[in-house]
């Protein structure tokens, strides 16, 4: 859209989880411009850079076209709206000097503009999410009215609002563990449930199962974050079961900054694959050498415990919750507990049983909770399987008690119809990291399961688009 003057405002970030809202005061030339009068000024949002000064094209813009009287919604430089400036009172023929409008830009790709003297939704359209963009005034005053003043913006305020976007995932790739020594991929028997952890440095652990031990690996390089390096040897497993009738299975790595350790929680199975108890070892710093191992909560007759996650409060409360199967197995269900030191656990009621079930789901089975806290929410993961399908879905909290599923029950990470995870996703694992968060899962092809990693902005404290 052709202008003669403008200002550039710089550049607005983080639109891909931040809802913008502009709240746009315009004033109308006089009535007496007539048809050769082009007077029009819009505000709204550009990818272009402040060199592109002769041509506007904005990914969406609210504008008012003067000499019509018109109020104009654009995007990609197309009008998809527009609507009468003036508003008259009953009985009354009395132009309208100035109007407010508020242009809402969400991070989902909806812009509505909304009238903010009775709230009604005006006009609105999908556009393109940008990954950068700059918020730009412009318009033009090309044989203006005689009489002054003309096509304005009287005022214009800006507000934003973090939002979270729970199937906002981008950069999906396959995370590759290396051998130490020969550097070439660990291949074992079938990796899985990998769980993913930083320490106070910033470095990014793994911790997987695979042939009944746990393993971990380490990313040294943060530049090439989809390729980790064991710790040890491949047959130096972190963590091998003390009795040979036993297997390890669902790690949950997390790191203790406070003594400088990582806590690693398991499944302790039988031969069979039936889940026995979940354990809590502590790893030194290296991830090489156990120092400690205790039994932290057991299956019994009734019900059985199994795939632990763990995530800590700011007030330094554990939150644990796993997969519980009750009766003859077949009902599996999410509980929740918490520890003030990590091994002692006691039951939380909450409705995180009754929320997240198969039958809600429309799933036949539910596994794989990962928990973590971010910001002020409880983000929690899991895996349901649809059919023959497995796809990762969500559900978040603010008091460990009260759960509510995301994206209205519906995935927010499926089988990408390509590569490594063309047929389904399962074994998901979170963690939180600065204005985002990052997941690890087993992506499926048909022939084996591989490590995939995935990451999506997530300020602290969002809220909904």
């Amino acid at each position: 859209m052709s202008h003669d003057s403008g200002v550039d405002f710089g550049p607005v970030e983080g639109l891909g989880w931040t809802r913008l809202t502009l709240h746009v005061t315009f004033g109308a030339p006089p009535r007496d411009c007539g048809a050769g009068c082009i007077e029009s000024v819009h505000v709204g949002l550009t990818r272009q850079t402040p060199t592109d000064a002769t041509d506007v094209r904005p990914v969406v813009a609210l504008g008012l076209s003067g000499a019509r009287r018109q109020m104009l919604l654009t995007v990609e430089g197309t009008i998809v709206a527009q609507w009468p400036f003036d508003r008259y009172s009953e009985g009354r023929d009395e132009p309208t000097q100035t109007r407010a409008f508020s242009l809402i830009v969400r991070p989902d790709g909806v812009a509505t503009v909304q009238d903010p003297d009775t709230g009604a939704t005006v006009a609105s359209a999908r556009f393109e999410v940008p990954t950068r963009a700059r918020l730009v005034a412009y318009g033009r005053n090309v044989n203006p009215g005689p009489r002054r003043p003309g096509a304005r913006l009287v005022e214009l305020r800006a507000e934003t609002a973090a939002c979270d976007m729970p199937a906002s995932w981008s950069g999906r790739s396959s995370l590759v563990v290396l051998d130490q020594y020969t550097r070439r991929p660990y291949e074992g028997s079938q990796p899985s449930a990998p769980s993913l952890a930083y320490d106070d440095d910033g470095v990014a652990a793994l911790a997987f199962a695979d042939e009944g031990r746990i393993l971990v690996a380490k990313r040294p390089d943060p530049a090439r974050p989809g390729e980790l390096i064991l710790v040890d040897d491949a047959g130096n497993a972190a963590l091998r079961p003390t009795a040979e009738t036993e297997r390890y299975d669902d790690p949950e790595l997390v790191w203790y900054g406070t003594l400088g350790v990582w806590w690693v929680y398991y499944t302790v199975r039988d031969a069979e694959g039936r889940a026995l108890r979940i354990e809590r070892a502590v790893l030194d710093a290296s991830a090489r050498r156990v120092e400690d191992r205790q039994i932290v909560l057991s299956s019994s007759e009734s019900r059985t415990v199994e795939m632990p996650t763990v995530a800590r409060s700011h007030a330094g409360i554990w939150v644990m919750i796993v997969r519980a199967r009750v009766g003859d197995g077949t009902d599996a269900r999410f509980s929740v507990y918490r520890s003030i030191d990590g091994v002692s656990w006691e039951a939380v009621p909450s409705s995180l049983e009754f929320v997240i079930g198969a039958r809600a789901l429309g799933a036949s089975e539910i596994d794989a909770p990962a928990l973590a806290r971010h910001g002020d929410t409880w983000q929690l993961v899991f895996a349901a399987l649809h059919g023959t399908r497995w796809a990762i879905h969500a559900a978040a909290s603010d008091d460990i008690i009260g759960w509510r599923l995301l994206e209205d029950g519906n995935p927010v990470l499926t089988g990408s119809g390509e590569g490594f995870d063309r047929l389904g996703v399962r074994g998901p694992d979170l963690a939180s990291r600065p204005g985002a968060l990052e997941l690890v899962y087993v992506g499926l092809d048909g022939a084996r399961g591989r490590f995939g990693l995935a990451r999506r902005d997530a300020a602290t404290g969002g809220t909904r688009p």
